[in-house]
C-alpha cells in the first residue's frame, strides 16, 4: 500500500497541480488510492472526447449543492476552444427535456448513417442528442433500456462502456463533493485560478449563474419537472377517459359531482353543468334512489368500492340501465377528501335478460300443450331422443331406443348398453355436467339388440327451473358410426400412403399436384413443398409432355389407367421408366374432381429384363456354336 505522501506526488506529476478534491482524502492512503485510481481510469484516461466529457460533467454537477464540480469543470471547457458565452449556454439550456425533446434526440440517433463505434464530430447534432440522452440515463429514467440501445447504435458498446464507467464517476464526485462540502473550494483549484477570471470578464453572467445555480435548480428545473410531468399525466388521463366506454364521474365528499366524461354524459343524457347542479340526482329513478343511497352509505362504512346497477331516466323520459361502480378517495388520516367512479350503459343486457326470463316462462308454461306434438316429433327423428332426472334415472326414451338395442326404456340402463371402454369416459362426463350443469357432450358406443356396437354423438342440455337449478336433462344421440369407420379408414390410408413405397401423388384436372408422398419425395427427389401447388409437367421429359392430355381426357371420362410405362425426370435431370397407375377421385356428386395417381420407379426392373436378354442370347450363342 503506498503512501498518501506517493500518491499526492504522482497526482501532482499528472495534473501539474494537486487539486482540493483528493485533499480529504489524505488522511486515509486507502481511500485517496481508489480515489486517484477511479479518477485515473474512467477520466483522465477514459479515450471519450475531453470536450464531451466535460461539458456532461458540468452539467450533471448543476445537480450538486457545493459548486466545486460544476466551476472547475466549467473551467477546463475554456481551454477545449469554448468561449464564455458558450460554456453559459451550454449550463443555462440544461432543462428538464419533454416526452417530444427526447422522441426528438432518439429520432435523430436512428437515423444516424455513419460507421457505428466511431464518435460523431464535436458540436455536431449527432454528438448534443448523444448528450442528451446521455444526462438523461444519468438522472434515472423508466426508458434507460431504450436509451441505452440507441447510444449503442451510434457509439457502439465499447464507446458506451467507457461512457457508463464516465456515468458512475461522476456519482462518485458528486457525492464526494456533497460529504466534503466544507473542505472543498473551488478558488484553490488551478484550473479556476487560471481561467475563472477571464470567464467572468468575458460573460459576467457567468457569474450570476455559479452564485444562483443551486436556487435555479431546486425552484426552476423541479418546478418544471413537475408541472410538465402533471401536464403528461393530465393529458394521459384525459385523453384515457375520452376513449374509455364507461362514463367516467368525480364527486367531493358530500357526493356533489364536480367532473363527468363525455361518455357519462352520453349515457346520462346531461349536460356537465347539469350533472354539476345535482341534475343526476333527478335522473335516477324513483325505485331506485334508496337502494343507491342504502349501498352508498354501507360502502363508505365498510371502506369497498361501491356497486350498484340502477335506472335512469333522461329528459326525453328514455330509461337506461347502468352498472355503476365508485372508490373513495380518502386522506392520509383515512378521511373521505371525494370519490371517483365509472357506469357503463348495461340497458342492452337488461333487456335481454327480461327476455331471456319471458321467453323461458313462456316455454316453461307451453311444454305441457307441446308435449304431444314434441313427442310426435321425436319418434319421427332417427336420433334417441332422451329425458333424464338429475340423479341419472331415465324419464323418456324414444321408441327407436327399444328398436336399436331390445331394452324397454322403462329399463333402460346407461351403463348396461354403453361399452364398456367407453363408460369411465361417459360417466366423467356426465359427473361434470351434474356439478357445473353445463352442457353435456361425449361420444360412446351403444350396444345394439344384436350384440354388435355402433358410434353415437350424445349431446344434453339441462332444464332449469325458475331458482336456476337443473330440473332434467335432454338430449339425443346421434349414429355417427360410418362417419367414426371413415375416419379410420382415412387414417389407414394415410399411413399406407405415408408408407407406401410407391409415390402416390394427387392432382387437380388441370395437372396441379395436390399431395405428394415420401416415396415421391423419394423416387423423384423433389420435396412436398417444392411440388405442390406446381405443375406435374415439371415431371415430363420434353417428348412425353403431349401424354398429359391423352391422361386427363380419359380420367375425365372415368377411365382408370393401369401399369401405363413411360418415362419421367428426377430433380436431377436424370431420365428413368416408370409404371404409372392412376384413378378418377370423384366428389358426393359422382363428378371427377381430381385425379390419384401411383408412380413405380422400373429402373431396375428394366435393368433385370435387359440383362435377362442377354444372358439368354448368349446362352443362345454358346448352344449354336456348341451344336456346330
Amino acid at each position: 500500500m503506498r503512501s498518501s505522501k506517493e500518491i499526492k506526488k504522482e497526482i501532482e506529476s499528472r495534473f501539474g497541480f494537486f487539486p482540493p478534491f483528493f485533499a480529504p482524502a489524505l488522511k486515509t492512503p486507502r481511500i485517496l488510492e481508489n480515489l486517484w485510481q477511479q479518477t485515473l481510469s474512467a477520466y483522465v484516461e477514459n479515450p471519450l472526447p475531453a470536450l464531451f466529457k466535460e461539458q456532461f460533467a458540468a452539467i450533471v454537477a448543476r445537480s450538486c449543492s457545493v459548486p466545486y464540480c460544476l466551476v472547475c469543470h466549467s473551467c477546463a471547457l475554456r481551454p477545449l476552444g469554448m468561449k464564455a458565452g458558450d460554456v453559459l449556454d451550454l449550463l443555462e439550456k440544461w432543462h428538464v427535456p419533454s416526452e417530444s425533446d427526447i422522441r426528438a434526440s432518439l429520432s435523430l440517433l436512428a437515423g444516424y448513417t455513419g460507421k457505428i463505434g466511431n464518435w460523431p464530430e464535436a458540436g455536431s447534432t449527432f454528438e448534443d442528442a448523444i448528450l442528451h440522452i446521455s444526462v438523461q440515463i444519468f438522472f434515472g429514467d423508466d426508458e434507460t433500456e431504450s436509451y441505452s440501445k440507441a447510444l449503442r447504435g451510434v457509439i457502439g458498446d465499447t464507446n458506451y462502456a467507457f461512457l457508463t464507467l464516465f456515468f458512475a464517476y461522476n456519482k462518485t464526485c458528486l457525492t464526494w463533493a456533497e460529504a466534503h462540502a466544507n473542505e472543498l473550494s473551488f478558488e484553490a483549484d488551478q484550473r479556476a485560478k487560471e481561467h475563472l477570471g477571464p470567464l467572468l470578464a468575458e460573460e459576467p453572467r457567468l457569474g450570476e449563474f455559479f452564485k444562483n445555480y443551486k436556487e435555479k435548480f431546486s425552484n426552476t428545473a423541479k418546478s418544471k419537472l413537475a408541472k410538465q410531468m402533471s401536464v403528461e399525466s393530465e393529458t394521459k388521463y384525459k385523453k384515457l377517459v375520452q376513449l374509455s366506454p364507461a362514463g367516467i364521474f368525480q364527486a367531493d365528499k358530500t357526493g356533489k359531482f364536480v367532473f363527468v366524461s363525455e361518455g357519462w354524459q352520453r349515457v346520462a343524457g346531461l349536460s356537465l353543468e347539469e350533472a354539476i347542479n345535482a341534475g343526476w340526482e333527478n335522473a335516477v329513478h324513483p325505485d331506485d334512489k334508496e337502494k343507491i343511497f342504502k349501498e352508498w352509505m354501507s360502502s363508505d362504512a365498510e371502506k369497498r368500492t361501491f356497486k350498484c346497477e340502477y335506472r335512469l331516466r333522461k329528459p326525453s323520459g328514455e330509461i337506461t340501465w347502468v352498472n355503476a361502480e365508485c372508490e373513495q378517495l380518502r386522506n392520509v388520516s383515512g378521511e373521505i377528501t371525494g370519490y371517483l367512479g365509472a357506469l357503463l350503459d348495461i340497458t342492452n343486457i337488461k333487456d335481454y335478460e327480461e327476455r331471456l326470463v319471458l321467453a323461458q316462462s313462456e316455454l316453461e308454461s307451453r311444454v305441457e300443450e307441446r308435449t304431444a306434438d314434441l313427442l310426435s316429433l321425436t319418434e319421427s327423428i332417427p336420433q334417441l331422443v332422451w329425458k333424464i332426472a338429475p340423479n341419472g334415472k331415465s324419464l323418456y326414451m324414444s321408441p327407436n331406443w327399444t328398436e336399436l338395442t331390445g331394452v324397454p326404456s322403462v329399463q333402460a340402463h346407461w351403463g348396461n348398453i354403453i361399452h364398456p371402454e367407453d363408460v369411465p369416459a361417459s360417466k366423467n362426463a356426465w359427473l361434470k355436467c351434474l356439478e357445473t350443469g353445463s352442457s353435456y357432450e361425449t361420444e360412446y358406443r351403444i350396444k345394439r339388440k344384436d350384440g354388435s356396437y355402433r358410434w353415437f354423438l350424445a349431446r344434453g342440455v339441462p332444464q332449469l327451473d325458475s331458482d336456476g337449478k337443473v330440473k332434467n336433462w335432454f338430449g339425443t344421440c346421434t349414429d355417427i358410426h360410418d362417419q367414426k369407420i371413415a375416419i379410420q379408414s382415412n387414417m389407414r390410408m394415410a399411413a399406407i400412403v405415408e408408407s407406401s413405397n410407391d409415390a402416390i401423388i394427387g392432382k387437380d384436372l388441370t395437372g396441379i399436384v395436390t399431395s405428394w408422398n415420401p416415396a415421391a419425395e423419394k423416387i423423384f427427389g423433389y420435396r412436398s413443398e417444392e411440388m405442390i401447388g406446381k405443375s406435374i409437367l415439371k415431371l415430363f421429359p420434353e417428348d412425353r409432355v403431349s401424354e398429359e392430355a391423352s391422361i386427363l381426357d380419359r380420367l375425365q371420362r372415368g377411365i382408370q389407367i393401369r401399369q401405363f410405362e413411360t418415362e419421367r425426370i428426377r430433380k436431377d435431370g436424370t431420365r428413368f421408366p416408370v409404371f404409372l397407375s392412376m384413378s378418377p377421385i370423384y366428389d358426393d356428386n359422382k363428378m371427377v374432381v381430381g385425379i390419384a395417381k401411383t408412380a413405380r420407379d422400373i429402373t431396375h426392373e428394366k435393368q433385370a429384363h435387359l440383362s435377362l436378354v442377354e444372358q439368354t442370347k448368349n446362352l443362345a450363342d454358346l448352344q449354336s456354336r456348341f451344336q456346330k
